[in-house]
């Protein structure tokens, strides 16, 4: 119980730890913030949101200030605020780095001449340099980016290749994967949405509130703390819906998917991560500085010392431009 009730109509907090306050205030502005949710969107987003309702789709729920983006702020974020240069600093470790881009998987949003692709996922092996993916970025206009964290000898090789993503590993092109840990927001039990069974058991996945985003945050602090005791070149990403964990050490690049497996089953014990992300199985990751379109934010690397305070739903960093230009306009 966040609060015991003596007689109607009052409320007697408990005598607990602040961290109970803390969640029953978020749960009592998030439920006020719910009920103005189309106040924050712009007049694009809304009917987009509106025509999911009409269509029978769950309507997310999301924290004030975060919606899905439109098609044309996906570009103007794209043509205009794409940090091409601190890609490549990120990206500069995968010597033949390979990316993918998802259209409209989880949005339903996407271009209608790209309809029939729009679920699926769509690898960019062919590019010249990092300004022609930004061109096939502005093409397909995504919602959402992401690099493969295996290293290649040679993305040319990957491109023709007919076997299964599973193959890569007995491949004599495959020469490791970069070592991560995913932390979204249907990981955490929320005494506003549930756990993972009860938000697939209504088809809604993508709800979430500040309080999954806190929780978040407090667990990618301490399992950062607990793994640098055995790796040292590691950086955090905010991705939009949770936290990202990147492993840069030597050592972790070439565990084999037999070790990754064991240290994935031993950090889900305590930790909610996506645990065939660390094991291997699954391979692709959001790209650092790309757009999450699906809540309207920046993928945003940050300094570990600042983690325990960044706050996504107010920090400008992560902010896209359009969207403070749309919530300027809307206020007016």
């Amino acid at each position: 119980m966040f609060f015991e009730t003596k007689r109607p109509g009052v409320v007697i907090l408990s005598e607990t730890d602040s961290n109970r306050l803390i969640l029953w205030l978020i749960l009592y502005y998030y439920d006020y913030y719910r009920k103005h949710v189309f106040l924050s969107l712009g007049r694009h987003s809304a009917q987009l949101m509106r025509a999911r309702i009409k269509e029978g789709r769950p309507s997310p729920e999301f924290p004030m200030c975060m919606r899905f983006s439109s098609l044309e702020e996906r570009m103007k974020f794209y043509r205009e605020e794409f940090d091409l240069r601190s890609v490549e600093e990120w990206t500069r470790i995968h010597p033949s780095i390979v990316f993918a881009v998802i259209l409209g998987r989880y949005t339903h949003i996407f271009p209608r001449e790209y309809a029939r692709i729009a679920k699926h996922t769509v690898v960019i092996d062919d590019y010249g340099d990092l300004a022609d993916l930004r061109e096939y970025i502005m093409q397909y206009r995504p919602e959402g980016v992401y690099y493969d964290r295996n290293v290649y000898s040679e993305r040319e090789i990957c491109a023709i290749c007919m076997k299964n993503d599973s193959d890569c590993w007995d491949c004599d092109n495959f020469r490791g994967q970069e070592l991560a840990f995913d932390m979204d927001v249907e990981n955490v039990e929320c005494p506003l949405h549930g756990d993972l069974d009860q938000r697939m058991g209504r088809n809604d996945q993508m709800s979430f509130c500040e309080y999954d985003l806190f929780t978040l945050r407090e667990n990618a602090v301490d399992l950062f703390d607990e793994l640098k005791t055995e790796f040292k070149r590691m950086r955090v990403t905010y991705s939009g819906r949770g936290f990202h964990i990147h492993v840069f050490d030597d050592n972790a690049y070439k565990m084999s998917r037999k070790e990754r497996g064991e240290l994935a089953d031993q950090i889900v014990k305590n930790f909610p991560i996506d645990e065939w992300v660390t094991e291997g199985e699954s391979h692709l990751i959001r790209l650092p500085f790309s757009l999450n379109a699906l809540v309207s934010r920046i993928v945003l690397p940050l300094e570990i010392k600042e983690l325990d305070k960044f706050d996504s739903v107010t920090d400008r960093r992560c902010i896209p431009d359009f969207f403070n230009a749309a919530v300027t306009i809307n206020r007016v």
